[in-house]
């Protein structure tokens, strides 16, 4: 077990023991178990957090993170998390769809790496949504 700490500018958003979870690093999954050997890395700008608790498995998104592990607990730093199932699916397609559409018109005056972020953005929160729906 490790404790983990999921903390946002909003305050804490997960404080618990739990079996493992795992982040998006810039190398791939980093899966975080009890005695993980000390590290701090800074995460890719949008991911999924899976944690696995004796309650069950749950997702999050995760925005603009970083880590600091001890061998007994983490701290996960995010701008933004949100838990897989609060996410509006709705709201994250017209979301990804207006940005697909300003990506494809590629007129002036249109940001593309904003376009870009805020589909990527979109993509995860349906994946996470997906993910705790069981999809």
């Amino acid at each position: 077990m490790i404790r983990l700490c999921v903390l946002t500018p909003n305050g804490i958003v997960l404080d618990e023991d739990v079996i493992s979870f795992s982040v998006p690093s810039k190398k791939g999954a980093l899966v975080i178990e009890g005695k993980y050997t000390p590290i701090y890395e800074i995460l890719e700008n949008a991911g999924v957090l899976k944690v696995v608790s004796t309650k069950g498995t749950s997702y999050y998104a995760i925005f603009n993170s970083s880590i600091r592990v001890t061998p007994m607990k983490a701290l996960l730093c995010c701008t933004l998390c949100e838990r897989g199932y609060d996410i509006n699916a709705a709201r994250a397609n017209a979301s990804a769809d207006r940005a697909r559409k300003r990506l494809e018109e590629k007129s002036d005056g249109i940001d593309l790496l904003r376009a870009k972020a805020s589909l990527n953005r979109a993509l995860v929160r349906l994946s996470v949504k997906s993910l705790s729906e069981g999809s």
